[in-house]
């Protein structure tokens, strides 16, 4: 009878893990995942802001160009642009490139929509070096005029 009971029990010089480790183990794991999820997505959706805005910033460079050297042969101000940075892309909807617009004070709006739903914006007066910067849920019909920029979310630092 002495023999049963060996048999029964585990022996202490086995090893392996029990059941209820396993079980512990997977519970940490399963908590880290949840805490790290929501914090990937969040350093995930800031990477794609910057990445918008540097777009939108570095569109700004050969628009000011053609604003101030550009000769006026350009057909649009997008074109003229192009004569500064060729692989400048624009886009209307400010997804696949950057939206341009023209206000009729000669001041100009880039735009750029980011994946994350924001929208990032610079104004840039023609008759001086004023530059001002948005963050909206949506690429405005129009680019404002100098009075109306902050009654549009304009402001003069940037983002």
């Amino acid at each position: 009878m002495a023999d049963d009971h060996e048999m029964r029990l585990p022996r202490r010089d086995e090893t392996g893990f029990t059941l209820i480790e396993l079980a512990v183990v997977l519970m940490v794991i399963a908590v880290l995942v949840v805490l790290s999820v929501p914090l990937y997505v969040g350093y995930r959706n800031r990477a794609v802001d910057v990445e918008a805005k540097a777009e939108v910033r570095e569109a700004l460079i050969p628009v000011k160009a053609y604003i101030l050297d550009g000769d006026g042969t350009a057909a649009t101000m997008q074109d003229g642009a192009k004569q500064f940075s060729p692989t400048l892309v624009f886009d209307a909807a400010g997804v696949n490139g950057v939206a341009l617009q023209e206000a009729t004070d000669g001041s100009v709006c880039l735009w750029k929509a980011a994946s994350t739903g924001n929208v990032f914006g610079i104004w840039q007066a023609s008759i001086d070096t004023q530059t001002l910067y948005a963050t909206v849920g949506a690429v405005p019909a129009d680019c404002p005029l100098i009075a109306d920029t902050a009654g549009a979310g304009f402001v003069t630092s940037p983002w």
